[in-house]
């Protein structure tokens, strides 16, 4: 009897095993899973990102800064919609860089942007400021100072080289470089302006060789030229053969230079100036006081005392001079 009783009893407890398991699958199956809170998620991941300021002196970018968070809005924020992140990245910029952000995209609002767009502004705002020529030549010019250390130079180069882009270096890039630099004369500042601008604007289908910025260089020095032919039409070859051809050395008149002559000791007595009688002016001009020639007026005794020589007759007075 007991044997027999208790085996309806395990096959009941059994029965109500299977059914509670059963009702615990259905209630599983149709519960709605709890979706946590976002404002909640906001600030959890809020607290776990610091502020960005803009620096690029220093190599503070935008790209360099979200780069350190990037795994955290893939991951941690997935369960967030596009509107919850560009709301939790546009918390983390400062004022400056805020600011400067709502008045680029205007009219637009920052909800009306989505996260990637956002990104890809932001990134485009608060980029590098210098060129990557400007980044290679730096990185060229480095040099270890007295208030380093061995670490921080090491550190600096580092930062140098990454900023180089070795990867993206192609060996007709790195001519370019090499040739651009070493036109340092100022004869030559808006040619390698030129050059330069002809560098940052390569595409992949058009590649900057060396061939091609030494092309543009003497197209370049021959439009100066032509320009200034015609500015200047004298300045021409043909104008500077011409005027050679007139004015050869052969022909140039030799000019013959006297020793200069001393000082006289008194001054001359036909005119009272400081020169030789022999050199004095007035030895033919007519006197209107005396009407005697040779003297100017006012140095008649002078003339009177040294010769006594009628007006019409000056043969013998231009004959004795006293200096």
């Amino acid at each position: 009897m007991a044997s027999g009783g208790g085996e309806p009893a395990g096959e009941a407890v059994q029965d109500m095993q299977t059914a509670i398991l059963q009702i615990t699958q259905l209630l599983q199956r149709f519960a709605v899973p709890r979706q946590p809170n976002p404002e909640h998620t906001l600030e959890a991941l809020s607290s776990n990102i610091s502020k960005f300021s803009f620096n690029p002196e220093n190599g503070v970018t935008f790209k360099k800064w979200f780069a350190r968070y990037t795994d955290l809005f893939e991951s941690d924020a997935q369960h967030l919609d596009d509107a919850a992140k560009v709301r939790l990245l546009l918390r983390k910029l400062d004022t400056a860089s805020h600011s400067r952000y709502l008045n680029y995209i205007l009219p637009r609002l920052p909800k009306d942007v989505t996260f990637k767009d956002t990104v890809e502004t932001l990134i485009k705002i608060f980029g590098e400021q210098t060129s990557l020529f400007r980044r290679r030549f730096q990185c060229l010019q480095l040099a270890k100072s007295e208030g380093d250390d061995i670490i921080t130079y090491g550190g600096k180069v580092n930062r140098a080289c990454e900023d180089f882009d070795f990867v993206n270096l192609t060996i007709d890039q790195f001519k370019c470089l090499v040739f651009v630099t070493g036109l340092k004369a100022s004869k030559h500042a808006d040619i390698r302006t030129r050059l330069l601008t002809r560098m940052e604007n390569e595409r992949p289908d058009a590649p900057v060789t060396l061939q091609t910025l030494i092309d543009e260089f003497q197209q370049l020095v021959n439009l100066k030229a032509d320009t200034s032919l015609i500015e200047h039409p004298a300045n021409s070859k043909a104008a500077v053969h011409a005027i050679s051809e007139k004015k050869r050395p052969s022909e140039v008149p030799k000019l013959s230079f006297k020793p200069e002559a001393k000082s006289p000791k008194t001054p001359c007595w036909q005119c009272g100036q400081m020169h030789f009688v022999k050199d004095c002016t007035y030895s033919s001009h007519l006197c209107k006081s005396c009407n005697r020639v040779g003297h100017k007026e006012g140095y008649c005794g002078c003339f009177t005392k040294t010769s006594n020589t009628p007006a019409g007759d000056n043969s013998n007075q231009k004959g004795k001079k006293n200096q």
